[in-house]
């Protein structure tokens, strides 16, 4: 049986939080508020089967960034994991390996360094263009693990990288 990680990398924030705030409360910048809007349009035009949870950073980039990319799940199909906010690429594998029971595809939206490490671990680039992981990416990798607590880095195929 293979499984299915869905990556995303917030799409672009504002480069301040407002006074008084964290870096956490940072918002979606209008560039990103397009590059979510043009990842609905464009999850929505495809065959591809949306995973049936979403793992997402509490920060308010993220959770704006799945909302929008992800408008056509229901609502308690994300989820907030406020793990993923400072993981590293171990801790996300960690972290989805403890979803093992929610079936054979979820999606992380997260933040870089992290997104783009795992996506480069777990799916190693044919080309360089493969490795950029700007603002607003999107990496489907398919994985022939047994779950998703059987993820091994440098197996899986990456089906899908599309970048803003």
């Amino acid at each position: 049986m293979a499984v299915t990680l869905w990556l995303v990398r917030h799409a672009k924030a504002v480069d301040q939080p407002p006074p008084g705030g964290r870096d956490r409360d940072r918002t979606l910048a209008s560039r990103g508020e397009a590059e979510a809007a043009a990842l609905a349009e464009f999850l929505e035009s495809s065959t591809l089967h949306l995973p049936p949870t979403v793992l997402v950073s509490p920060a308010a980039r993220t959770h704006a960034t799945a909302a929008t990319a992800f408008r056509s799940l229901p609502r308690e199909a994300l989820v907030t994991e406020s793990r993923l906010y400072d993981a590293t690429d171990d801790e996300v594998l960690s972290i989805v390996g403890e979803h093992a029971g929610l079936g054979s595809s979820i999606g992380v939206v997260g933040h870089n360094p992290t997104i783009g490490l795992l996506i480069d671990a777990l799916a190693p680039p044919v080309d360089e263009a493969a490795r950029r992981c700007p603002p607003g990416t999107l990496a489907v990798i398919s994985l022939p693990a047994g779950d998703l607590g059987s993820i091994e880095l440098g197996t899986g195929v990456l089906e899908v990288h599309r970048t803003p």
